[in-house]
């Protein structure tokens, strides 16, 4: 089947109050040209807002991607499935389609850095800021600060960005696939401490511990397509689900809204595209 690249528009939810265009991005999203790829600055550029210095200087923002691919059987049927959905997909925006791939962008919320050696930890929205003057010399991810809703997790390795637009001081970090089945509902309390994990260890029902899953820790993510249960994550009920389990619905599922707003990236085992 050819290929098709979705324009993505970065506008509010159909819910209203909560937007993936929260915080630092805008711009309309629209690989017309089939020549482009996933890779590289010209997804990014259309992703970013420009941002200017503050008083307390330099923002610096980090921004993450994480991508979710299906093969065979289930590629043809989630190919149909975005079609089918293009107009919510535009309208949610942070997603960038090619054929059975889908990539989604998010703020890397507290974010655990280096900066030229020294160790920094991002705010709310994905921004860290510099002294006046500094400039960045290497830059590197090395997992996430402990918050009321997530727990602190470190990386086997620091992560260097697969990408950069300086002058916007933006740096984009490649997550990887995202593995479907990492939402599991298993806890495994006796192989580690669930204040600390690993990338790739962690799952939804530990990363959000004392709250059961990403749901009843983010309630205002809740789609509210399916029967909520709180022994797995939701990451089933998107856009035309059967409400099975299915990891066809993932996007735009309480899980998928809770990542592309930066709430569970530190779920994603890091694999390269």
């Amino acid at each position: 089947m050819k290929q098709r690249f979705i324009k993505l528009v970065l506008a509010p939810l159909l819910l209203g109050v909560y937007s993936c265009s929260s915080g630092f991005y805008d711009e309309v999203f629209s690989p017309s040209d089939s020549q482009k790829v996933f890779e590289g600055r010209y997804v990014d550029t259309h992703y970013l807002k420009t941002k200017t210095s503050t008083s307390e200087g330099e923002a610096i923002y980090l921004i993450g991607y994480t991508s979710v691919k299906y093969f065979g059987e289930e590629a043809d049927s989630v190919i149909k499935l975005w079609d089918e959905y293009r107009n919510e997909i535009e309208k949610a925006g942070c997603y960038y389609i090619e054929g059975a791939t889908a990539r989604i962008y998010l703020p890397l919320k507290n974010a655990i850095v280096y900066i030229n050696g020294k160790k920094y930890v991002g705010d709310n929205e994905g921004k860290v800021f510099l002294d006046e003057g500094k400039t960045v010399e290497s830059i590197k991810l090395a997992g996430r600060a402990k918050t009321e809703k997530s727990v602190y997790t470190k990386f086997r390795s620091k992560i260097k960005p697969s990408s950069s637009i300086r002058e916007r001081n933006a740096y984009f970090f490649n997550l990887g696939y995202r593995r479907m089945s990492c939402c599991h509902s298993e806890r495994t309390s006796g192989k580690r401490s669930l204040s600390e994990s690993s990338s790739g260890d962690i799952s939804c029902v530990e990363n959000h511990l004392p709250y059961r899953n990403c749901t009843e820790a983010f309630p205002q993510y809740a789609q509210g397509r399916c029967e909520t249960r709180y022994d797995r994550c939701m990451d089933y009920n998107g856009w035309g689900t059967d409400c099975s389990g299915s990891r066809l619905y993932f996007l735009n599922s309480d899980c998928g809204v809770a990542v592309y707003n930066g709430e569970c990236w530190n779920e994603i085992g890091m694999r390269g595209e």
